[in-house]
Parts: structure tokens; C-alpha cells; sequence
């Protein structure tokens, strides 16, 4: 659940993935390395970064990564 900087997503399905975190207001999209400094001044400069945050809320998958191992054990157990 923490805001991103994103630089040179992947071709496919990670340049879509970037839009849309872009879109939803919960990830910057880093252009050049040159313009580093300018988006981490925007960042914390007033409520953006909380911003951010707040908007990585409705896009956060809760706990995927112990759902993931909890599935991967009981499919295990079962095998």
C-alpha cells in the first residue's frame, strides 16, 4: 500500500499495469531519470504522498501474499 515511481515499465501487460496505477492517483510515471529530483520535490511537497497512499487503498489486493501461501499448503496437503 505504498504510492510509486515508476520508470520504464515493461512493454504489455506492465505499461498497462503503470496507466492505470498513474490513473487511479496511486503511482507517478517516471519519465527520464532527469526529471528524478522534480517528482520526489512534488511528492512531499503538501498532502501529495498521503495522497497517494489514500489511493492505493481501493487497489490493494489485502493480504494476496498469505492467501497465495495458504492456498499453495492446502493444495499441497491435498496432493
Amino acid at each position: 500500500r505504498l504510492p510509486m515511481v515508476i520508470f520504464d515499465p515493461i512493454p504489455g501487460q506492465e505499461t498497462r499495469n503503470c496507466a492505470l496505477l498513474v490513473a487511479q492517483g496511486a503511482a507517478v510515471h517516471l519519465r527520464t531519470l532527469g526529471h528524478t529530483q522534480a517528482i520526489v520535490e512534488r511528492l512531499f511537497k503538501g498532502q501529495t504522498l498521503e495522497k497517494m497512499r489514500q489511493s492505493t487503498q481501493p487497489l490493494s489486493a489485502g493480504n494476496a501474499s498469505e492467501d497465495l501461501i495458504r492456498s499453495v499448503d492446502q493444495w499441497t496437503r491435498s496432493s
